[in-house]
């Protein structure tokens, strides 16, 4: 998350299993980071930018140097670097056409010429134009999906959470999931695909089926195209060639609606849908009501539910049940991880972590 640095005060949280681990700007510029529940000042000027995951905060800082928190450790990762993408599991970074990743307090050089490459949250995804490879970087390890000739290029390519789907130069539509190829059609085209964690969607359009690709086993769900697709983690929702809205959640498909809703959106294993101004909320099978108007502001992000009510109140839905964060006045709000991050009253950020509130 970036470009929020003209916020007074800004405080981005994220959660490993441990603990919480996070990053704020204070009125004076300067860089700290939540560490163990404790703030610790980790730059004393203003930072470039930043980005946030599970394990790592990584920032630029003012002369541009690209760093990362992790582990209690502050890294000096590159003196320069033309961008860079932080996820739950790594940070990447190109230097001009060289493609870095740095994960658990190590650097690797990725590629040395990359013009083609798509990072995903465990998995980068690039073409190797020096050796004519098409590799991937998954589990701090360089894999070789493809050898490629001077001629061949591949028509198409896309890192999900922890996979990649791509069509070979042979036009053999594949999918590269946990150290293995999974080789599905041919085809003469692009393949429409969706990608999440542990499963993609995908239509044939030769032979004019509709596939859910799920923990290494396929299966077809629709003979027409669908008309909009969006996946999760082991999650995929659609509206099919009829107009009904489906869902396929673990190892089950069914129908949520007759008709197509106004809106829909997933995140990890969470979906949200808005039909006839009233909003709902689709999680572990069930359907739930939220509220019978859409609100102008909410935030999902996998395991909580978080918008602003009629009343002002800032709510939280988070398995099942609501719970009022605040009654005040809210300014902002946001999500990250399991985390709720708001700005309330004359200027106060306060962070909801596992049951507690931190107010900074």
């Amino acid at each position: 998350m970036r470009g929020l640095l003209s916020i007074l005060l800004l405080l981005i949280v994220s959660q490993t299993m441990a603990q919480p681990i996070g990053a704020f700007i204070d009125y004076d510029h300067k860089f700290y980071v939540l560490d163990d529940e404790q703030f610790r000042q980790v730059e004393f000027q203003k930072v470039q930018s930043y980005a946030i995951g599970t394990k790592c905060v990584s920032y630029t800082d003012n002369g541009g140097w690209l760093k990362a928190y992790s582990n209690h450790i502050r890294y000096d990762v590159s003196p320069a670097v033309d961008e860079y993408w932080q996820t739950d599991h790594l940070l990447a970074f190109r230097i001009g056409q060289l493609l870095f990743a740095f994960v658990n307090g190590n650097k690797y050089a990725v590629a040395s010429f990359a013009s083609h490459y798509s990072v995903g949250d465990s998995v980068i995804a690039y073409v190797d134009d020096v050796h004519r490879l098409f590799n991937v970087f998954y589990n701090e390890r360089q894999i070789q999906l493809e050898d490629l000739n001077i001629e061949d290029d591949l028509l198409y390519f896309k890192s999900g959470s922890n996979l990649v789907a791509y069509v070979d130069a042979y036009n053999t539509f594949k999918i590269f999931y946990q150290n293995k190829i999974y080789s599905l059609l041919k085809t003469d085209d692009a393949i429409p695909v969706e990608v999440g964690q542990n499963v993609a969607a995908f239509y044939d359009l030769d032979g004019e089926q509709f596939y859910l690709f799920h923990r290494g086993k396929t299966r077809v769900l629709e003979k027409m195209p669908p008309v909009e697709v969006k996946a999760g983690h082991d999650m995929v929702a659609y509206v099919n060639a009829l107009e009904n809205f489906m869902v396929f959640d673990g190892d089950s498909l069914y129908e949520v609606l007759g008709y197509a809703p106004d809106f829909f959106e997933i995140k990890r294993r969470m979906l949200v849908y808005g039909s006839h101004n009233q909003f709902f909320l689709v999680e572990n099978g069930r359907t739930q009501l939220i509220e019978n108007y859409i609100p102008l502001q909410y935030s999902i992000n996998g395991n909580n539910l978080v918008y602003i009510n009629q009343n002002g109140n800032l709510v939280m839905w988070r398995n099942g049940q609501p719970q009022v964060l605040s009654y005040s006045n809210i300014n902002s709000f946001f999500t990250i991880g399991d985390m709720v991050i708001f700005n309330e009253g004359i200027n106060t950020t306060k962070i909801y972590i596992s049951g507690k509130i931190y107010k900074r």
